[in-house]
């Protein structure tokens, strides 16, 4: 099947391989986009395409992974954190807090609590 582009289309479809190739994409015809025939253009921008749908699925692949682990350490931190909760429900009041770092823990009780107000 023979393939025609206008000028327009032409034009068009070489922004986008021009802006593929800037994301990395690595050309399959090496002579200049401008000599290169309707049919082998079509080519060309159906590869960049491609560039553009897998480069797509490997960001939402990374995501994914990123957003598992996430979970994972959110997951992690939660059941970390029951046995103390759980402790400081049954030895002390309501007005305890814990700080905990890597090194250290510290119980810290609230005596009195007044918030500023805006002047």
């Amino acid at each position: 099947m023979t393939v025609t582009f206008s000028a327009e289309e032409r034009s068009d479809k070489t922004v986008y391989i021009h802006e593929a190739m800037a994301q990395g994409y690595t050309r399959m015809l090496k002579m200049p986009l401008h000599l290169l025939s309707d049919e082998q253009l079509r080519d060309e921008h159906g590869r960049a395409w491609q560039f553009f749908d897998m480069a797509g699925k490997a960001a939402k692949a990374k995501a994914e992974a990123e957003k598992a682990k996430h979970d994972q350490h959110r997951n992690g931190f939660e059941e970390a954190a029951k046995p103390l909760i759980k402790w400081l429900a049954e030895n002390v009041h309501p007005h305890h807090t814990v700080i905990v770092t890597s090194t250290n823990a510290e119980l810290l009780e609230g005596i009195c609590h007044s918030p500023l107000k805006n002047s």
